[in-house]
């Protein structure tokens, strides 16, 4: 019986997908070190994250948020995708890689999007899961 791929007490993990965890994490905590300290583009908004990377066996989809107006976001993504080739030169020296991925960077509109939800629950006098609205006190409507 083979114990390649599988862990203790758990279901078999397809092998190398722990690795491919912690290789994205890595790529993720670099990238955003490189972002936010090694650019200098007037371009990129101070307030830029890398929240996700999305990682195929030669692209990287790098998910940004970006806190800023349209044109802030739009100029940022620009930017970061003209930098791809300098980021990723950096990635192979940061991590001792033989071969990076090619970066494309995206906006992460999750967070403006679960922001906008929020908002529009308010305005319908409907709660989220903190409790009821400030200065009443009946218990919170439910969704």
């Amino acid at each position: 019986m083979s114990r390649i791929g599988s862990q203790r007490g758990g279901a078999p993990r397809p092998a190398g997908s722990h690795r491919q965890e912690r290789l994205v994490e890595a790529i993720r905590e670099e990238l955003n070190e490189v972002v936010n300290f090694e650019l200098d583009d007037e371009r990129i908004h101070t307030s830029c994250e890398v929240s996700a990377v999305k990682l195929t066996s030669d692209h990287a989809k790098v998910y940004v948020l970006i806190d800023g107006t349209e044109s802030e976001i739009e100029d940022t993504v620009a930017a970061l995708n003209h930098a791809a080739s300098f980021i990723r030169r950096q990635l192979l020296l940061r991590l001792n890689l033989r071969k990076a991925p090619q970066l494309h960077f995206v906006f992460d509109a999750t967070l403006a999007a679960a922001l906008r939800i929020e908002q529009l629950l308010k305005e319908e006098g409907v709660t989220t899961s903190e409790g009821a609205e400030p200065g009443t006190d009946e218990p919170p409507q439910t969704i």
